[in-house]
């Protein structure tokens, strides 16, 4: 197994796509009734147990993904986290992405026993920033009061925020917002994410407007210590370090993605066939894993690093902004963005 694998991001989607809210510009089909599905116990034990049998595997990240994770039961999330506690051998984190409206203390109390990481979804400073997420004023403002209540539990918390035309007006709002907003006191997050909208909805921002959001984004990172996802791992790809953002580094292959059906794809969310790795109680798919995860991936045509005309100092950057994306909507858009802030950085 070459050093690169030894590392996996395990996607876990507990009840598909189930939601308790339908954002228009969600990229997956959810499913609005909470009941759609549930993944089994003992499938996810099973995972979790051919995961440890994999000899050379040093570290796993556990994402737990939807539609709403929270939708899945906290005694079934609290007998998983003993089980891995207890029986897991290599090293591991727990992390969940979440609209924040069904957060309760008993499910900050379980995180911080277990230290999870938490993101949650937010897109501005106001409720009418976030009406592409929430029907509802009120759900938003509960959204906002959990927000209070997990960054006040001290646990590792980032903010994603999805930009379109639909709040790009507000993007000082949404930076103010992040580091002295009416919630947080004291108490700001770790870092946050500013993606693009993923799917092709007739508000996407022009390649300018993505380059001076990255601009604003990098001198924000630096003024309050609040790191954002994207620049520091540009600056260290030119540092000759491996970024550890995938749409950078192309590396795809350190992704899996278990449904409710226990059925893995090679993937981190775009389930399909042409993804389809197998089932988790296949008998071979503990040697299907392996060979995925170990495989040497062939660099994109579109790479960072050939549109950055092969230059040295981005040989790491062999992704190109996640082709996935990129075949569904206008992300093109934000990576040329992307190269246009490379080019500045470097003259």
């Amino acid at each position: 197994m070459n050093i690169l694998s030894k590392f996996i991001n395990v996607v876990i989607n507990p009840v598909g796509a189930a939601c308790n809210i339908q954002c228009s510009y969600c990229y997956i089909k959810t499913n609005d009734s909470v009941n759609a599905g549930r993944l089994r116990l003992g499938t996810i034990i099973k995972f979790v147990d051919t995961l440890n049998s994999i000899e050379d595997l040093e570290y796993v990240n556990f994402t737990w993904h939807g539609g709403e994770p929270f939708l899945y039961p906290i005694e079934s999330y609290k007998a998983i986290f003993e089980y891995i506690d207890k029986n897991f051998s290599k090293k591991y984190c727990h992390v969940f992405q979440t609209n924040g409206t069904l957060i309760t203390d008993d499910w900050i109390k379980l995180f911080s026993e277990y230290f999870v990481s938490i993101g949650i979804s937010v897109d501005g400073a106001d409720y009418e920033s976030n009406k592409a997420r929430f029907s509802d004023e009120k759900i938003y403002k509960k959204m906002i009061s959990n927000l209070d209540l997990v960054l006040n539990s001290n646990l590792y918390t980032s903010i994603f925020i999805t930009l379109g035309r639909h709040n790009i007006d507000k993007i000082d709002e949404i930076f103010k917002f992040l580091v002295d907003g009416k919630f947080i006191e004291e108490k700001k997050p770790n870092g946050f994410y500013i993606n693009p909208i993923k799917k092709k909805i007739g508000n996407e921002l022009s390649v300018n407007e993505w380059l001076e959001i990255i601009e604003k984004m990098d001198e924000f990172s630096k003024r309050t210590g609040i790191e954002n996802s994207l620049t520091p791992q540009i600056q260290r790809a030119i540092n000759g370090e491996i970024p550890s953002l995938c749409m950078l580094n192309g590396a795809c292959n350190k992704f899996i993605n278990m449904n409710v059906d226990g059925e893995i794809f090679k993937t981190c969310v775009f389930q399909s066939q042409s993804n389809y790795l197998g089932n988790i109680d296949e008998d071979n798919i503990k040697n299907k894993i392996i060979e995925y995860i170990d495989h040497i991936q062939i660099p994109s045509l579109d790479s960072f690093y050939n549109r950055l005309s092969k230059d040295d100092r981005f040989i790491y950057m062999q992704g190109d902004g996640c082709s996935n994306f990129r075949g569904s909507n206008n992300n093109s858009v934000y990576v040329n963005g992307i190269i246009e802030y490379i080019k500045n950085i470097i003259q």
